[in-house]
C-alpha cells in the first residue's frame, strides 16, 4: 500500500477518535463506528511506518508519549477512581448552576494531570518492578545453547 501523506494520517487520527462520538445508535451504528476506527488506525499506521522520519512517528516515539504508553495499564486501572475523587472534591468546592461545561473544559488539563499521579505511583511501585520484562532483564545468566561461536 502507498504511504499516505502526513496530513491524511493526522486527519485519520482525529477522525478515528471522533468516530466514538458519532450519535449512531444500535448495532449498525456500532459497526459504522468500529469500521471508521479501523480505517483510521490503518491510515495512521501506514503514515507512521511508511515515513519513519515524519512528524507522526517522531511524536509517537517521543519519550513522554512512550512513557504514557508504558504506564497505560496502570492509568486504565486508576483513572476512574482518581476522577471520582476529583469530582467529589470539585462538587464541594464549585457552585452548581449552568457553568458545568465551562468547568469541564477549564479543568480538563488539571484533571488529566491529577489522574496521572496515582497511575504513576502504581506503575513505578507495582507494575514496573513486578513486570515480566523486569524479571527477564534481571536474569543475566546466558543460555549456553546460544553461546556457540558465530559463523
Amino acid at each position: 500500500l502507498p504511504t499516505p501523506p502526513t496530513l491524511i494520517g493526522v486527519l485519520a487520527l482525529f477522525g478515528g477518535l471522533a468516530a466514538a462520538l458519532l450519535p449512531l445508535p444500535g448495532a449498525a451504528g456500532f459497526a459504522v463506528k468500529i469500521s471508521l476506527t479501523f480505517v483510521a488506525f490503518l491510515l495512521v499506521c501506514l503514515t507512521c511506518f511508511g515515513n519513519p522520519g515524519g512528524c507522526m512517528p517522531r511524536t509517537f516515539t517521543w519519550t513522554p508519549m512512550r512513557w504514557l504508553g508504558n504506564m497505560s495499564y496502570s492509568y486504565y486501572l486508576l483513572h476512574g477512581l482518581a476522577l471520582k475523587a476529583i469530582f467529589l472534591v470539585l462538587g464541594l468546592l464549585l457552585p452548581v448552576g449552568g457553568n458545568e461545561a465551562l468547568y469541564f473544559w477549564a479543568l480538563l488539563p488539571a484533571t488529566f494531570v491529577l489522574t496521572l499521579l496515582p497511575s504513576m505511583v502504581l506503575f513505578l511501585l507495582i507494575e514496573q518492578p513486578f513486570s515480566l520484562a523486569s524479571a527477564l532483564a534481571n536474569k543475566k545468566a546466558p543460555n549456553p545453547v546460544f553461546q556457540a561461536n558465530s559463523i
